[in-house]
């Protein structure tokens, strides 16, 4: 049930993501984004930072918790001993 307020966008069609911000800026009344992101690139920020952020999880939980390791390099090969603690596809 809808509550004042609440709009639904469901289509049985496929937009690029200009198409999709200007139907977004028109049904809500706020303009579109002046500029989009390639989906490409989008896709390749992702992959990167969930890589950094996997090893800077890797790091802290090893150093702080299981292995002990005074230092980056100690705290790297634990990590690559033990494997990535979240799947890169997560």
């Amino acid at each position: 049930m809808a509550v004042d307020g609440e709009r639904w966008l469901i289509g049985d069609q496929q937009l690029s993501t200009k198409e999709f911000y200007g139907l977004i800026a028109q049904i809500s009344g706020q303009p579109a984004p002046a500029y989009e992101i390639p989906a490409w690139l989008a896709r390749i920020s992702a992959r990167g930072l969930t890589i950094w952020s996997n090893w800077a999880i890797d790091y802290v939980t090893d150093v702080t918790m299981h292995t002990g390791a005074k230092g980056i390099a100690d705290a790297i090969a634990a990590a690559d001993e033990r494997g990535p603690l979240v799947s890169a596809q997560e």
